[in-house]
């Protein structure tokens, strides 16, 4: 029953986290949308570029957000998260 409510808590926190990069992405927020990564994160964009760390992500989302991107925005569709371990965790975030 403690590690159920422990879990449901980490789910949550995951979620909140999720939510908060997207608000943050649609104020256009380098800094808040990003901080999600940790300062060792990989991202390879959807153009197939591969970004290395916190920094060169938020510096290369503020350039996202300040250009071809200063009209988007994110809608969060869905989120699944699975615990791969007792403080691991997948989550699959589904955008439009």
């Amino acid at each position: 029953m403690v590690a159920q409510l422990g879990r449901r808590r980490d789910e949550e926190a995951i979620r909140t986290a999720i939510i908060a990069t997207i608000d943050g992405f649609n104020a256009h927020d380098a800094k808040c949308a990003t901080q999600i990564y940790m300062p060792e994160s990989d991202l390879v964009t959807v153009r197939w570029d591969v970004l290395k760390g916190r920094t060169e992500i938020e510096k290369r989302r503020a350039v996202l957000l300040a250009t071809r991107g200063r009209h988007a925005t994110q809608e969060l569709l869905d989120v699944r998260i699975r615990f791969i371990a007792d403080d691991v965790a997948l989550a699959h975030v589904s955008v439009e």
